[in-house]
């Protein structure tokens, strides 16, 4: 019994210096830059549906602005809603917060004032999921999808007073965010018409770095029924972004599907940087 004890012991010692050596010697400093803005961001609360919002009180729906730019700073209170932009709901990980949009969203909205006026802007909504463990308990994840659905729904309905009516809205998924994104599809009933395009940040698409519960598994095969489905594959771009070596929490080859366009941070034009799981 000692003897085993020791051996398995030594084992996991010498697989513990394996990875420290292989860490060091493949190890890429960040090199990646934190991201500026001019104005303050705000995060306008989006109300709709009493019925959902009453079965999910732990959840909200935001639209991102900045000061001097859909928000009026003066009165601190948000201008008539009147999107005329293309519609983007940014999905959080695992224990995530819905601000993690400002990245994206301020760089959109900075590129467009700058160089891009005569084309359609984006209007990025982000949606709180009370950071909820939805890496680490199943338990979450299937209600999350329910309320990012009935947030798809409610977008799309902002923009019947515009004359730019979208059909559909961009998803960008951070983590688990993308993997709910893909489980909208496994909703009864679901529009699968709403979704155009599915941009995953780091997600383990794959199947989970550790399955801590059935449930979660259960999560997964869900999706991966649903997504055999080749009529699914034609309607939508779907787009996976792999942090590379500085990722230690997801693999590259967890987040690489046969039906996705798969590429690494560090191979993205202009970029040629590795990032790790916050920054990509």
């Amino acid at each position: 019994m000692f003897g085993s004890f020791v051996a398995w012991t030594l084992v996991l010692c010498l697989l513990w210096i394996l990875g420290y050596k292989s860490m060091q010697i493949h190890y890429t400093a960040e090199e990646c830059e934190m991201t500026w803005m001019f104005h303050p961001p705000h995060y306008q609360r989006v109300y709709f549906d009493t019925e959902v919002e009453a079965a999910n009180p732990q959840y909200s729906l935001h639209l991102y602005s900045e000061s001097g730019y859909m928000f009026d700073s003066a009165t601190d209170s948000s201008r008539a809603l009147e999107l005329t932009g293309i519609p983007a709901l940014f999905i959080p990980g695992n224990a995530g917060s819905f601000r993690q949009c400002r990245s994206s969203a301020s760089i959109a909205l900075e590129m467009h004032l700058a160089e891009f006026s005569h084309l359609k802007h984006f209007d990025f909504f982000t949606v709180n999921l009370n950071e909820e463990l939805s890496g680490i308990f199943g338990g979450v994840v299937f209600q999350q999808t329910r309320f990012v659905s009935a947030c798809i729904r409610h977008i799309l309905t902002m923009y019947k007073t515009s004359t730019h009516q979208p059909k559909s809205v961009a998803i960008i998924g951070h983590s688990m965010g993308g993997v709910v994104a893909q489980a909208l599809l496994t909703l009864p009933g679901f529009n699968t018409s709403c979704i155009s395009t599915i941009i995953a940040l780091a997600s383990p698409l794959k199947r989970p770095v550790i399955a801590f519960d059935h449930l979660l598994q259960q999560f997964y095969d869900s999706i991966e029924q649903e997504w055999a489905r080749k009529a699914v594959l034609e309607r939508m771009t779907v787009v996976s972004i792999a942090g590379g070596h500085l990722d230690w929490m997801i693999p590259a080859h967890l987040t690489a599907l046969n039906y996705s366009l798969n590429i690494a941070a560090a191979a993205v034009p202009r970029n040629w940087a590795h990032t790790g799981h916050q920054v990509v």
